[in-house]
């Protein structure tokens, strides 16, 4: 990334309201996104070389996130994917995991914090300012939770 260039993350989520609270919160936080309804629409814009791929296993059509995490590793298997799931389940996790996702998040209360943990893990340029997010999110939260 140079200068004032953003990094693009495509976001593939079946549920409107969570792709718009994920888009949301990444574009809060200087990154240019892409949201998608369905993972072949995304994968027609693949190209593109996308920073992350945000992707959900509810994909909104006859196939599973899991398969779309294949194909997405078949056309570009270095692009990142962090890897949602509506449950704790840990078959898909391992799955996901297994084929070539960098982290699973499951899709609860706790998302946003867990997508910034994500992302710090993540070897982007940028990382240490998602560090600081991290530590300044978890604050608001502890002091969120402190007025409560």
């Amino acid at each position: 990334m140079k200068g004032s260039e953003k990094m693009t993350v495509f976001v593939v989520d079946s549920s409107s309201g969570d792709r718009w609270r994920i888009s949301g919160f990444l574009e809060g936080n200087g990154f240019t996104v892409k949201s998608f309804l369905t993972g072949t629409v995304m994968m027609s814009q693949l190209t593109d070389h996308p920073a992350l791929i945000v992707l959900n296993h509810d994909v909104g059509e006859e196939t599973t996130g899991l398969q779309f995490l294949r194909r997405i590793r078949a056309v570009s298997s270095s692009t990142p994917v962090l890897f949602m799931c509506n449950t704790d389940d840990t078959a898909t996790a391992v799955s996901a995991l297994r084929q070539g996702a960098f982290y699973y998040i499951e899709k609860d209360a706790l998302l946003m914090e867990n997508m910034v943990t994500a992302l710090a893990d993540l070897d982007l340029e940028g990382k240490r300012k998602f560090r600081r997010f991290l530590q300044s999110f978890r604050r608001s939260i502890y002091s969120f939770y402190n007025v409560l």
